[in-house]
């Protein structure tokens, strides 16, 4: 059955909340479902791994948005570095603990279930998308590094501009100085 056609396959939306469409989910299923579930209990967190994949490619979408302002316009290079120092965050966050989910999951299955649900289309799909978004954002915060660095670079050009026109002023006033000394003598 393709996950499009699975019970908890009902929409992205991200105001749900994720235990109301697990349980939505739960109870939609058709009785050929459950009782493969029943048969392998784990069965029963695939929409909890659905939801999780939902839930990263939502996020992936606002972190797509932050770094499309900060290449559109260059001002935001200089001017507003904390959207981007979070988005960055998030990112390497989510690189980190996105995973645990799917580690736990083949982890109990390998140990306590000889490895049945990791063989399952269902798992195998979500498991597919996952590494799509996993790919996705370590692209993005790649991206975002990437981008602060550009920033930090962008920033150092400034003050240095600013120390040599700063420099020169100074010269001219010590040149001024000397000349009138040299004048008044």
């Amino acid at each position: 059955m393709p996950m499009s056609e699975m019970p908890w396959h009902t929409t992205t939306d991200p105001y749900l909340d994720p235990s109301k469409l697990y349980i939505a989910g739960i109870l939609r299923a058709c009785d050929e479902t459950r009782r493969a579930a029943n048969k392998d209990p784990l069965l029963h967190l695939l929409p909890i791994l659905k939801i999780q994949c939902d839930t990263i490619a939502g996020d992936l979408g606002h972190h797509h948005e932050v770094l499309y302002c900060h290449m559109k316009d260059r001002n935001t290079l200089t001017s507003n570095n904390e959207a981007l120092e979070i988005s960055w965050r998030e990112l390497r966050s989510l690189l980190r603990f996105g995973p645990k989910p799917f580690h736990v999951f083949r982890s109990f299955d390998s140990r306590k279930n000889g490895k049945r649900s990791c063989r399952n289309k269902e798992y195998l799909a979500l498991l597919q998308n996952f590494g799509r978004l996993m790919n996705e954002a370590q692209s993005l915060e790649q991206l975002a590094r990437d981008y602060m660095q550009m920033s930090v670079g962008i920033l150092s050009l400034a003050e240095s501009r600013a120390s040599i026109k700063q420099s020169k002023i100074a010269l001219e006033e010590t040149k001024r100085t000397k000349l009138g000394m040299f004048h008044f003598a």
